[in-house]
């Protein structure tokens, strides 16, 4: 597989505040859970969260971004007609998996 140039690199730019609170919700992530895998507290993650793009919360929104993509999401970056967004992890489970192909 190559690398997708959508997706979000140690360069890049971090995802934006929506953008990471969706990845996290979609996980099925409670904030404390994120905050505490990311290494931050619950009050830094409810600024990262709040606050597009802050300069001042820069460093959380990385912490948080890891946090995510060690739990297999994968980032990408915004587009000309689309915007940033995420993708999450292929996960089978229970009865899912007698179904899968083999």
């Amino acid at each position: 597989m190559g690398h997708d140039p959508r997706a979000c690199d140690a360069m890049g730019m971090v995802p934006g505040a929506n953008v990471l609170k969706a990845a996290r919700i979609a996980l099925g992530l409670s904030p404390d859970e994120l905050a505490k895998q990311a290494g931050i507290s619950r009050r830094t993650l409810g600024r990262v969260e709040t606050h597009p793009r802050s300069d001042r919360y820069l460093k959380g929104a990385a912490m948080v971004q890891q946090a995510l993509e060690d739990r297999g999401v994968e980032f990408l970056r915004a587009l000309a007609t689309k915007g940033e967004g995420f993708r999450l992890p292929l996960v089978i489970t229970g009865a899912a998996s007698d179904s899968a192909p083999k």
